[in-house]
C-alpha cells in the first residue's frame, strides 16, 4: 500500500489534465482496475497544485435569455416595450452580479490566481493559448491576461452542488479542467443563496448581497487554505 502511495504522489500533477488514471495503469496496473482515482487522491492532488495554477470564474451571462427577449423586440411584438424593460433589467442584473463577484474575490480570496470569463466561452484544456476573453473589473475584455490551456487551471461556475437532481444548494462550484467538480475532502463550493439569507437582511438591514456573496467566498479561501496545509503537514 506504501508503494501504490507513492506512485500516486509522484503522479498528481498528471491529474489536472486527466491523466492520472492512464498514467498509474501504466506503472502498476492491477491498481487502478478500470476504475478512476478515488475523490480523496483526486482531492489531495488538486490541493497541491491549486495555488500556482489559475482558478477561472465562469461570471453568469443570461445570455440565451437576453438573446431570446432582444429577439421578440426584434421581431416588432406589440409587447416589445414590456420585453425592453426585460432586457434592461437582465443586463443590469449581470453586470450588477459580475461586479459583485469579482469585489468579493478581491476583497476575500488569495489562494491561487483569478481570472474571470462570461459563461459563454468555452474552455478546452489542452488547445492551445486563450487570449481577449478575460475580463477586467469593469467586465471589459482585457487583452493583457492570457493562458495557455496546456497549464494547470481550475474553472469555477455558479450552479447547485447536486445539480443532476436539483436538490443541492446553489453555489460557487470548482472543477477540473474536465468542467468535472472535485469533490469532498477538497472544499469545492462556496454555498451562496441570497434568498436563504433574507431572514438575516429582514434582521441586519445593513447586509447586502454583496455582503453575502463575500462571505461565502471568504469561507471558501479559508477552508482551501486549511485543507492545503493539512495535506502538506502530512506528506511532510
Amino acid at each position: 500500500m506504501k508503494t501504490k502511495r507513492n506512485i500516486l504522489l509522484i503522479l498528481l500533477p498528471f491529474l489536472i489534465n486527466g491523466w492520472l488514471v492512464a498514467q498509474v495503469a501504466q506503472v502498476e496496473p492491477d491498481f487502478v482496475d478500470n476504475e478512476r482515482p478515488s475523490d480523496v487522491v483526486r482531492a489531495q492532488a488538486a490541493i497541491q497544485i491549486f495555488p500556482d495554477a489559475v482558478l477561472v470564474v465562469r461570471i453568469p451571462s443570461h445570455s440565451k435569455k437576453i438573446a431570446e427577449l432582444q429577439q421578440r423586440i426584434d421581431s416588432g411584438s406589440p409587447n416589445a416595450e414590456r420585453y425592453q424593460a426585460m432586457l434592461t433589467e437582465s443586463q443590469t442584473e449581470r453586470t450588477e452580479f459580475g461586479v459583485m463577484l469579482m469585489s468579493a474575490f478581491t476583497d476575500a480570496y488569495d489562494f491561487s490566481q483569478v481570472y474571470f470569463i462570461w459563461d459563454t466561452t468555452r474552455i478546452e484544456a489542452g488547445t492551445g493559448l486563450l487570449e481577449n476573453v478575460f475580463l477586467d473589473e469593469y467586465l471589459k475584455l482585457d487583452s493583457s491576461k492570457s493562458l495557455s490551456t496546456k497549464e494547470a487551471y481550475f474553472v469555477a461556475y455558479m450552479g447547485q452542488t447536486d445539480g443532476e437532481t436539483g436538490t443541492g444548494v446553489n453555489a460557487l462550484i470548482i472543477c477540473e479542467q474536465t468542467m468535472e467538480p472535485l469533490k469532498a475532502p477538497f472544499p469545492y463550493c462556496a454555498p451562496y443563496n441570497f434568498g436563504v439569507d433574507s431572514l438575516r437582511v429582514l434582521l441586519f438591514r445593513n447586509v447586502t448581497e454583496a455582503d453575502v456573496l463575500r462571505r461565502s467566498i471568504k469561507k471558501l479561501n479559508r477552508d482551501l487554505h486549511r485543507y492545503h496545509a493539512q495535506i502538506t503537514a502530512s506528506n511532510q
